[in-house]
Parts: structure tokens; sequence; C-alpha cells
């Protein structure tokens, strides 16, 4: 999902050094729609740096228009946590694609089984498999069969 958000954050030429190393650690964690909910003890934990050094950067990422800052507090509560959300450009996901689907592009494409194997392969593999079956029943008989259709083919004797 934040992908898309830190290529962009990489193509900025305003955004250098440690602003730009944290813009990308809050992006991280950023939904599809570029909106993060991150508290600045978060930031300080994945930066390493002093709280007070995160506020002025975030505050410089503002400033700078790549993401807004708004301050979400419950009604009557001591609590409140900040919602940034991300206004660089960057392309958006396709929303009809599923997770799954974006998993299957990287995988090699799956090959057939009877397609990778040889004649002599086949016919070990079925003269293999007539070990497991009992003589005299159909399925023994049409393994003979095809062990037998297979050897005419590569030109052996039956």
């Amino acid at each position: 999902m934040s992908t898309p958000i830190i290529a962009a954050l990489r193509h900025h030429t305003q955004v250098t050094g440690f602003t730009r190393f944290l813009a990308i650690e809050i992006a991280h964690r950023a939904s599809i729609y570029g909106v993060v909910r991150m508290s600045y003890g978060m930031m300080v934990h994945k930066t390493g740096v002093s709280q007070r050094t995160v506020i002025r950067h975030v505050h410089k990422l503002v400033a700078l228009g790549i993401m807004r800052k708004t301050v979400v507090r419950k009604h009557h509560a001591y609590n409140a946590w900040n919602t940034y959300t991300f206004l660089v450009k960057y392309q958006k996901e396709p929303h009809a694609q599923m997770k799954s689907d974006r998993m299957a592009q990287t995988l090699p494409a799956k090959e057939e089984k009877g397609k990778n194997f040889s004649l002599t392969e086949e016919i070990r593999q079925l003269q293999r498999g007539l070990s497991f079956q009992t003589p005299g029943t159909k399925r023994y008989e049409d393994t003979q069969r095809e062990i037998q259709r297979l050897r005419t083919f590569l030109g052996a004797p039956p």
C-alpha cells in the first residue's frame, strides 16, 4: 500500500535528509488512501531521535505540503492522536485489485506436470504406479495398455 507514496517521496526534491527518512517511516504505515495514525512515540522508536526532533520535522513536512496533520481528540478525553494524510501526488493502485491478485504476479508461471515429463519418465512413473495396483483390475490393465502405447511412440519393443 505504501510503495507508491514512498516512491513519490524519494523523487521529491524538497524533502532531504532526516526529513525524507521520517516521511518514509510514516509512509510505511499508510493506508491505500495515504492516511496514517501514528504517535510521536512510535516515530521516536522508529527513527531513534528525540521527540522534539520528530515534532520539528513533522512540522517541516506539513509546511512543505507533503502531508496534512489532523489532531483527533475524543470527547472529554485527555489523550489525542495525530492523523496524517499524504498530499504528495502518487499513483494510486486500482481498488478492484485484491492483495492476492498482486501476489500471483510475482510467482513463476505454473507449469503443467504432464508437459514436463519425457516419455521415458512417464513410462517409469506408470510402472512405479503399477506396484500399488492389484493385478487383474481394470485400472491395472488400463495402465499396462498406456505403458505399451507410450513404448510404441519410443519405438521400443512392448
